[in-house]
């Protein structure tokens, strides 16, 4: 029998792998992130055209004082503030030959920054008995926020020296009162204490990544091993199969050809993304690599390739059962949503998983075997981790659903791979399930 399978897994495994949809899918996934990540960094690496802006201050107090703010020292010559790659070069007001009419030098200004020859110009102006001065901000792209909050930043310094300066008579007490204190996180481990750096951060969300490669690789494969059960039982293929080989063995050879593909899949996107993380020379990224690399290791990447197994053979046994009753796909589809339903569910649960690992809703959930794998994969070296014990027994629980998820699925293909004609009921399915031997 073993050797049957493992000859209608080797004929699965090469007729997928072999296939345009499976070399899409191995390369959708690293072109998508890259698309995602790499393609905003090259993009906001490249030489950008300047901005243009200008301060006009009909106070007359505040402006000289928060451009010395707002220039770097080492720009203050060129006038340039520099946000990333892009320059902001200021323009004063007088070499825009503003008119003296307060309503006509606004025109002027809003006509100035619509004809493009500004990108946004700050008013100072006083329009109370306190003197209380009131900044209004104009720009042709209000979602450019980084800018206006260097200009913010620096109007509250000028406000705060001017008021409180006479009275504490120390610029840097007023100084650090104004920005606060810095906080320095360290991130405290079995080997000691650390600076907290993106490593820390990547290894937190880590697991969930895994998590959605997970669900990404069962939804492609299981979705290609419903799909080949249908086409194979409309050819009447399968009718000439049948004659050399059972039920129960021609279901799981699709079962282990389909999860060594799966397999061979989500190795070829963790070699992928390890190649990208070091040919990439950022120090941030590094670190990233570091932390996830530092997650899938020892015993959590034991348990992570369990868990991976026992789910795709799970979800697998439901997708090829659905797939055994049906005639076409339009009949598969009305029968997956409900389980679709289901695995959308773990991952709603990912971010509160991931921040609450020891919360009751994320203990019941590592004992559900629909979202066992999902959400126990998140635990494991989540902080607090998952304890031992309930790893183990999510596994046993995971591992007896799966068995008794592909005994039900065997009795529901022995019967239905060989039906035609109207699609049995739900009712119908479930009671051909729970039909003893």
């Amino acid at each position: 029998m073993v050797h049957r399978i493992l000859r209608v897994a080797s004929r699965e495994y090469l007729a997928y792998v072999r296939t345009r949809m499976f070399i899409v899918s191995v390369l959708a996934l690293p072109l998508m992130l890259m698309l995602a990540f790499a393609l905003p960094v090259l993009l906001e690496s490249m030489d950008k055209p300047p901005r243009f802006f200008t301060i006009v201050d009909e106070t007359g107090y505040y402006a000289a004082d928060l451009l010395n703010i707002v220039l770097d020292d080492a720009e203050a010559v060129r006038r340039i503030v520099q946000i990333g790659t892009r320059d902001y070069v200021y323009l004063p007001p007088a070499e825009l030959n503003l008119p003296e009419d307060p309503d006509a030098r606004l025109v002027a200004l809003n006509g100035a920054v619509q004809a493009g020859r500004l990108f946004a110009f700050l008013l100072i102006s006083s329009e109370n008995s306190d003197d209380i001065p009131v900044f209004d901000y104009y720009t042709v792209d209000p979602s450019v926020e980084l800018f206006p909050g260097i200009l913010k930043r620096a109007a509250n310094e000028v406000l705060a020296l001017g008021r409180l300066l006479p009275l504490v008579g120390d610029k840097d007490l007023v100084l650090n009162a104004l920005h606060g204190v810095q906080l320095r996180t360290h991130a405290v481990t079995e080997e000691g204490e650390e600076v907290a750096t993106a490593a820390h951060v990547a290894r937190a969300y880590a697991p969930m990544a895994f998590v959605y490669l997970l669900w990404i690789s069962v939804l492609t494969m299981s979705s290609h091993l419903m799909t080949s059960t249908i086409e194979e039982k409309a050819s009447r293929i399968i009718e000439v199969l049948l004659s050399s080989i059972s039920p129960f063995e021609f279901m799981m050879g699709k079962l282990g050809g389909l999860a060594g593909a799966g397999l061979t899949m989500m190795g070829t996107w963790v070699l992928t993304g390890v190649a990208a993380l070091s040919l990439i020379q950022n120090p941030t990224v590094h670190q990233v690599g570091m932390g996830i690399a530092s997650t899938f290791t020892g015993l959590t990447f034991f348990w992570f390739c369990l868990f991976y197994v026992l789910g795709f053979l799970f979800f697998s046994a439901i997708f090829v059962g659905v797939g055994s009753v049906c005639n076409t796909i339009r009949e598969a589809q009305s029968l997956v949503q409900p389980i679709m339903i289901i695995m959308i569910i773990p991952l709603l649960l990912m971010v509160y998983v991931t921040s609450n690992p020891d919360h009751i809703v994320a203990v019941i959930a590592s004992f559900f075997p629909p979202f066992t794998p999902f959400v126990i994969m998140n635990r494991i070296p989540a902080n607090p981790p998952a304890p031992l014990w309930q790893v183990v027994v999510a596994a046993l629980v995971l591992l007896g659903s799966t068995w008794w998820v592909i005994r039900m699925a065997a009795k529901v293909f022995r019967i239905g791979i060989l039906m035609y004609g109207k699609p049995p009921t739900l009712p119908e399915i479930l009671h051909w399930a729970r039909r003893s031997e």
